[in-house]
């Protein structure tokens, strides 16, 4: 999106390059699994620990480090309980910047991916609407259905 966007504004090819590795460095991504199942079955985590998860009823959160790599970055006891910890994760590292520009995903749970708009339209008041997309078959399969994400580009300068 921002290299169209630096496209159409007509800026130079080594102005695009350094929008998008902005734009890059400056996303956060943070996703709210409901079950351990597909992080077991895509062999992500063991069967005991799934298996384990499953008894405590735990729900992961996951990013994607540097190098795209699914990494954990919290747990919650409860679906509902993972939700609220994601907006709140993601709340807390977008206030480090002036602005912020976000987008909601989900697999097959679009009242989950409206709950986190709302959460976030009522903590941060965006002027510009905030887009819901369903994540690609190739993502989801990881997640599972009912998988939530909440990304956002911050930015602390003019681009």
């Amino acid at each position: 999106m921002e290299a169209i966007d630096a496209i159409k504004q007509g800026l130079s090819l080594e102005e695009i390059l350094e929008r998008v590795n902005y734009a890059v460095e400056n996303t956060h991504i943070f996703i709210s699994v409901p079950t351990l199942e597909y992080l077991v079955k895509g062999g992500r985590i063991s069967a005991s620990k799934g298996f384990l998860g499953k008894i405590l009823k735990l729900s992961p959160l996951v990013s994607f480090n540097k190098e795209g790599k699914l990494v954990p970055i919290g747990k919650a006891f409860g679906e509902q309980n993972s939700m609220k910890k994601m907006v709140k994760m993601a709340v807390e590292k977008a206030e480090e910047y002036q602005e912020r520009r976000f987008i909601v995903a989900h697999a097959n749970a679009p009242k989950k991916a409206e709950w986190t708009v709302e959460q976030i339209r009522r903590i941060f008041m965006p002027e510009e609407p905030i887009p819901i997309v369903t994540v690609t078959p190739a993502l989801g399969v990881h997640a599972g259905p009912g998988a939530v994400g909440l990304a956002f580009l911050g930015n602390n300068k003019k681009l």
